[in-house]
């Protein structure tokens, strides 16, 4: 029964992008295209949830993370009613707050947008038999999406958002109230109830992931220091654009992948250990994580 509702839920959603791992990635540079000065270009990294939607973190207003699901079927950026009570989220009488500063994780961020204080009855359902593997917050939709240029390779642990200089119009109500269909309402409910007659899978605890603030690239056979951000802690340990990353915490890895997928298994306020080459010499320096999303 588990497995037939998890393929009827990944139907519901005709999700696009979204992701992993560890927060490595800052902005990417955009090259110059003429005289104009090329759109800024972002790494944004994401996960598949158990049940293979797509997932982004993100910070409202300076707080979060949230959880959100990329789904180009919904219409706009939808909050759940619980995660924006939790976080002093709060909805005009028309159901929609207005968002001083929306943040995703790699760098995109959009400033005076509206989110639909609302839990899509997906989400609801999905939270309730536990079967994302992590508790969602809402769905990323149409007005954040269409602001971007979005690359996803499925092997690789981001995607790459380029900023478009378009901004989307908002949605239009096509039902009276903004109430979805009652055959549809009544689909979260009936998942609800379905978790009485199944074991619900316990919350997941949450990690605060680390946060070095170097960008990466893989060139020559080997992963290149790219961009060192400015007072992070790879600025502090005196990384420099250029240095080629030989080993991590003493463990060696074969290409980027690797690299990130030992980067994420580190939380914040721990010590790591980077070996590098510089010029031809060998150096190895420590760094103290601070927090990411």
């Amino acid at each position: 029964m588990r497995q037939a509702l998890k393929a009827i839920l990944g139907g519901l959603a005709a999700v696009v992008i979204i992701g992993s791992s560890m927060a490595l990635a800052d902005p990417q540079p955009a090259e110059k295209a003429d005289a104009k000065p090329a759109p800024a270009s972002f790494r944004v990294p994401y996960q598949l949830t158990e049940t293979k939607h797509i997932l982004v973190r993100a910070r409202i207003n300076g707080k979060g993370p949230y959880h959100l699901v990329m789904d180009t079927g919904a219409p706009a950026l939808f909050v759940s009613t619980e995660s924006a009570q939790k976080h002093g989220l709060n909805a005009g009488p028309d159901g929609w707050a207005e968002l001083d500063k929306f943040e995703v994780e790699g760098g995109p961020v959009l400033e005076k947008i509206k989110a639909r204080i609302e839990t899509p009855f997906q989400v609801s359902g999905m939270n309730a038999m536990g079967l994302p593997g992590i508790r969602l917050d809402g769905m990323l939709g149409y007005t954040v999406l269409a602001q971007y240029r979005i690359e996803l390779d499925l092997t690789k642990p981001h995607m790459i958002w380029t900023r478009l200089d378009w901004t989307p119009p908002p949605p239009r109500p096509i039902l009276d109230g903004g109430q979805a269909p009652t055959e549809l309402a009544a689909m979260g409910s009936l998942m609800k109830l379905l978790q009485l007659f199944m074991q619900k899978r316990p919350e997941p605890v949450y990690v605060q992931r680390g946060f070095l603030g170097i960008q990466l690239a893989e060139k020559d056979g080997g992963v290149f220091v790219e961009q060192v951000l400015p007072g992070s802690p790879a600025a502090k340990a005196g990384l420099r654009s250029g240095d080629r990353i030989l080993r991590y915490q003493e463990k060696d890895f074969a290409n980027l992948r690797e690299l990130h997928g030992l980067a994420a298994e580190h939380a914040a306020k721990k010590e790591i250990a980077l070996e590098f080459e510089r010029a031809g010499k060998k150096e190895t320096v420590t760094l103290r994580t601070e927090r990411g999303l």
